[in-house]
């Protein structure tokens, strides 16, 4: 019987997460191109980007948390 690799939850909620990621940066695109109010775009810029860069995170290679 073959074990599941030691990282297999965490890319399960890896990729969970990065399909939440990918709704909430398409929703901002979304909402951006009928925002009149220049508080409002930047503030789902604000939200774009912070997903953008976590969404990032979670793509970088697994060697990273390994200490390789």
């Amino acid at each position: 019987m073959e074990r599941a690799p030691i990282c297999a939850s965490e890319c399960a909620l890896a990729h969970v997460v990065n399909n939440k990621l990918s709704v909430i940066i398409a929703m901002c695109d979304r909402l951006a191109e009928h925002a009149t109010d220049a508080e409002v775009a930047a503030g789902l810029r604000v939200i774009h980007m912070a997903a953008e860069a976590l969404a990032d995170e979670l793509n970088k290679p697994m060697s990273r948390s390994t200490g390789a």
